[in-house]
């Protein structure tokens, strides 16, 4: 399972950010087009799981949510 952040910040602002704040995964800087055009991201946080062959098969903005459903397919 991988763990992958995009970030709305440029990147000078989100190193700021993250030497305050410890995240245990990887973070892209400067997402905010990519995530409204492409992923059409209109609230935060927004989480996607994709599974290996790259289809998306949950889209949550509920982190109890995201836990039930990764429960289920544990």
């Amino acid at each position: 399972m991988v763990f992958l952040s995009l970030a709305i910040d440029d990147k000078a602002s989100l190193k700021s950010f993250l030497k305050k704040t410890k995240f245990d995964y990887q973070t892209v800087a400067s997402q905010a087009s990519y995530m409204s055009d492409k992923l059409k991201v209109n609230e935060y946080p927004t989480h996607f799981l994709v599974d290996k062959e790259g289809k998306v098969v949950k889209v949550t903005n509920s982190a109890e949510e995201l836990e039930t459903f990764l429960k289920r397919m544990l």
